[in-house]
């Protein structure tokens, strides 16, 4: 499986994959997932990985890095996506005159 980093932080060693499968996010949790010796992964990290679900949780185990901050902007353009869209109301309150 394929899939970039969209969320990660170092100190708790968790990240959160999107996979090109667009099916579950994938987890990563702790440097044991890490094939090698590997550096924590950063946002926008291409990866492959493989993954179990257990107890309906999907997990990234054997991850290693492909291509580092392959694209640093998709965290960014999926909350602009997710973000509810304004509308311009159809009426408009006038002061009476």
């Amino acid at each position: 499986m394929q899939g970039v980093v969209v969320w990660s932080n170092a100190e708790k060693a968790s990240a959160v994959i999107w996979c090109e499968d667009h099916a579950r996010l994938a987890y990563l949790q702790g440097q044991g997932s890490l094939q090698g010796a590997a550096a924590w992964p950063l946002v926008g990290d291409l990866a492959r990985f493989e993954t179990v679900v257990l107890s309906g949780i999907r997990y990234a185990r054997a991850f290693s890095v492909l291509v580092p901050e392959a694209c640093p902007q998709l965290p960014a353009a999926l909350q602009q996506a997710a973000a509810p869209k304004h509308r311009v109301p159809a009426l408009r309150l006038c002061a009476a005159g």
